[in-house]
């Protein structure tokens, strides 16, 4: 069974994250089928945000990120609705 973790924005209980990062994609047109097919290329060096599942808030960008997001969901950490960052809990 997953742990459980609380969105810290908006207090909703939430086994995962969701993740926006930056690719690189080679993006061609196909005639025959009328549409843009996507190649994939690489991914940029960031770790992009990680955003709540329920409230799409980001709870962790930048560098460093992917760590603070897996001590996150691992319930290594807890975060509070106050004024501190992930950092203060590392």
């Amino acid at each position: 069974m997953a742990t459980m973790s609380k969105c810290p924005k908006c207090g909703e209980e939430i086994d995962g994250l969701t993740n926006y990062s930056d690719s690189r994609y080679s993006v061609t047109y196909d005639p025959e089928e009328d549409r843009l097919e996507y190649e994939f290329e690489d991914h940029t060096s960031d770790e992009g945000a990680f955003l709540c599942p329920e409230c799409d808030e980001i709870l962790f960008e930048g560098h460093g990120a992917e760590k603070e997001a897996k001590a996150f969901l691992k319930g290594e950490v807890a975060f509070f609705n106050s004024p501190q960052t992930p950092e203060d809990f590392l």
